[in-house]
């Protein structure tokens, strides 16, 4: 049949049938594109061939779509619509051809398409190409992708440049990148107004950031507000995080965490443990957190169990340092998995020194005093290069209260309980001795050390000769006494305190 309509005239039957199948006369709209196609209209061809299509009648699209790339002017929609079925068959090949044919005849689809399959193929150099083709022809996508590849190349102003652009043509990342770049410049104003409209178009990174901006000035119900949304939106970050604000904005509330349930300690565990190892909050809140996370691991046996693991992986002193006050109070002191807890504790290289000295105040010389946990105290000491060898006498005269006769250590008869524990203290002692070597500080200390600290030496059984015999000859009356005292004490240095009395 003659091409008796001019261009013009096909373009206004395309839209004709659009306009019938808009209100619903989908047969009379396929009459005009049959007979705008009859006379060689390249774009109805491409519309009759997306209709069969639809019904499921690939071969007749595929016929469709050919008869469109041949028309005259080809049709640039069919030459995409063939790199979409040749690509869906598998056939890379003949998908890059058709994409890059349609990119070269101006469909940024095609462009940004043949683009992504360099990119597959680690063709950066061709992706880098078709995608500023198809940037350049309003694509956000490929704007976004150039400024993401901009950026890995260390390529800051360009990456900025493309992150502008695609942010002007609505891409909500971009926005979201362009955001961090002006906050990175100092400019909060505009970061904010960008992170906004990033998170209105549905970046869920915008709205990390607009809630971590939040939570940076303590207003936990925008923070809180923002992630949410980020969770909503299926961001399984944001839900582990949201669990987090929630509970950080109730202790802002209650330290105590007493309204809290098991269950609720229990479900945002692992956010809490996560939140306490971040770097980027404050110490008193990730202090706060671990404090938390400790007690919730202590609500069931087989977590008390499992995070006796985590305090000997823990290398983070700050967060060692709130380990056993915040231990499950519930616990009875002889509670086997909560002293072994309090005995990671101390054997860990990481934690401070203070909290051993700390722990051994705590829990000094009474009935209930548990030697396992008083045995640790000195055997965590004896793995440690930072207490000196009379340091050890702050533990013994820390650990154990003194009776009002001032005796340290007196005879128990065999099976009374203490004398178990002061059996435990003495091999735990030796194990300390050997390996802890006397220096010359340690001379230093003996004769300059806090006498209660000197008494504690003065009266072990297990105390060296040589440091006996240096207390013996001391100034202090109280030191020489219990020098005098100590089982451990030959008659040469009974004789030397005795002869200073």
């Amino acid at each position: 049949m003659g091409q008796d309509l001019t261009h013009e005239e096909l373009e206004r039957l395309c839209d004709e049938g659009h306009s019938l199948k808009a209100q619903g006369d989908l047969q009379s709209a396929l009459d005009i594109w049959q007979r705008a196609a009859a006379r060689g209209s390249g774009r109805a061809l491409n519309i009759l061939g997306a209709e069969a299509h639809a019904r499921g009648d690939l071969a007749e699209a595929k016929r469709l779509f050919s008869l469109a790339i041949a028309a005259d002017p080809p049709d640039v929609w069919a030459m995409f619509n063939l790199g979409v079925l040749a690509n869906q068959d598998g056939d890379t090949d003949l998908a890059m051809h058709h994409f890059e044919q349609a990119g070269a005849n101006g469909h940024m689809g095609g462009a940004h398409n043949r683009a992504q399959m360099a990119k597959q193929q680690q063709d950066m150099k061709t992706a880098r190409y078709w995608w500023q083709q198809a940037a350049e022809l309003g694509h956000r996508d490929a704007a976004y992708n150039l400024g993401i590849l901009a950026k890995k190349e260390g390529d800051t102003a360009n990456a900025r440049t493309w992150f502008e652009r695609s942010a002007e043509l609505g891409h909500a990342d971009g926005m979201n990148n362009l955001g961090a770049a002006l906050m990175a410049e100092g400019d909060l104003s505009r970061a904010l107004e960008l992170y906004e409209r990033a998170a209105e178009a549905g970046s869920t990174s915008a709205m990390h950031n607009l809630s971590q901006i939040a939570e940076g000035k303590y207003v936990y119900v925008d923070a809180i507000t923002w992630m949410k949304r980020a969770s909503d939106a299926g961001d399984e970050r944001a839900h582990r995080e949201l669990s987090r604000l929630q509970l950080v904005a109730h202790l802002e509330l209650d330290s105590s965490v007493t309204s809290l349930t098991d269950d609720d300690l229990v479900a945002c565990r692992e956010a809490i443990r996560t939140a306490a190892y971040r770097t980027d909050l404050v110490d008193s809140e990730r202090r706060k957190l671990f404090a938390v996370y400790v007690r919730s691991m202590c609500i069931d046996i087989e977590s008390y169990r499992d995070l006796e693991v985590v305090i000997e992986q823990c290398d983070d002193p700050l967060l060692l340092r709130d380990v056993i006050p915040n231990l499950d109070s519930r616990s009875s002191s002889d509670d086997p998995e909560h002293d072994e807890c309090v005995a990671s504790v101390l054997r860990n290289p990481a934690t401070d020194l203070s909290v051993l000295l700390d722990q051994a105040r705590r829990a000094q010389w009474m009935p209930y005093l548990n030697g396992t946990l008083a045995t640790a105290v000195f055997r965590a000491a004896s793995k440690r290069d930072d207490i000196s060898y009379f340091g050890l006498g702050d533990l013994v005269e820390s650990y154990l209260t003194t009776s009002e006769d001032n005796i340290l250590f007196m005879a128990y008869e065999d099976g009374d309980p203490k004398q178990g524990l002061l059996e435990d203290l003495k091999n735990a002692f030796l194990e300390f001795q050997e390996s802890h070597p006397l220096d010359a500080s340690d001379w230093e200390d003996f004769e300059n050390g806090d006498p209660w600290e000197q008494i504690a030496l003065a009266s072990h059984p297990m105390t060296p000769p040589p440091v006996l015999r240096v207390l013996a000859a001391h100034e202090n009356s109280h030191v020489r006494r219990f020098v005098a005292g100590n089982p451990s004490s030959d008659n040469e240095i009974r004789a030397i305190a005795a002869l200073l009395k």
